[in-house]
């Protein structure tokens, strides 16, 4: 007994679905003498589920095309070596949208440059590695992410995320930038300044003194 699911185009040019069972009537020896096949018409069933899909797959473009990071997912060529994208979306997408990049490799729309900076993290992700990194593109800061998914033990594509960290790593340069202002003050001022925690069982453990502190007590930071 087979079963099988197909679809024929008819006399009219109509698709229609079937629902298929095939058996043999088999002689006294064992042998197949007969194929009978029975089928019925699931085409209203087939096209609800291929309308129910395509409004799912709507509904999830026009969620990623509002989120305000980018989305993408690649998938590697039969050489190994090259992967193209099948989705591009989100905010950051800008222009190059699912549309415009279907089909295309990273170097194909962003050049060599773009592509070593990138290529290392994503034959990683496709070896099998959940990947995060941060990547200055233009003056810009992005956070990746970027998983492999499996089909039957073997890596069929990866996905992957990025949001913009520009804001962030401006203010992390300028925090650095301050604190080295800071301590080159602290460094220098004719004061003694000492710097103390306080532990979870009440005691006080120093932090810091500065070279003042030092001449004035005669300890150094490591004695303190």
């Amino acid at each position: 007994l087979q079963h099988l699911c197909y679809r024929i185009i008819n006399k009219i040019g109509k698709v229609v679905w079937l629902d298929s069972y095939m058996y043999a009537d088999l002689d006294e020896n064992g042998k197949a003498v007969a194929i009978n096949q029975i089928c019925v018409d699931i085409s209203g069933l087939k096209n609800a589920e291929i309308a129910l899909n395509d409004t799912l797959r709507e509904d999830f473009r026009r969620t990623i095309q509002n989120l305000q990071n980018l989305v993408i997912k690649l998938h590697l060529q039969p050489d190994g070596e090259n992967y193209i994208y099948s989705l591009r979306e989100g905010k950051l997408a800008g222009e190059l949208t699912t549309s415009v990049v279907r089909g295309k490799t990273p170097f194909d729309i962003y050049g060599d440059n773009h592509d070593a900076l990138v290529r290392p993290y994503i034959m990683r992700a496709f070896a099998g590695e959940s990947i995060s990194f941060e990547l200055e593109l233009d003056g810009l800061w992005f956070f990746y992410s970027l998983e492999p998914v499996f089909e039957n033990g073997q890596v069929a594509e990866v996905v992957g995320s990025a949001v913009d960290i520009t804001y962030q790593k401006n203010t992390e340069r300028r925090l650095m930038e301050s604190e080295q202002k800071f301590r080159v003050l602290v460094e220098n001022l004719p004061i003694a300044i000492s710097q103390n925690q306080q532990l979870p069982d009440g005691s006080l453990h120093l932090q810091y003194v500065n070279p003042e502190y030092e001449r004035q007590t005669g300890y150094s930071m490591e004695e303190c």
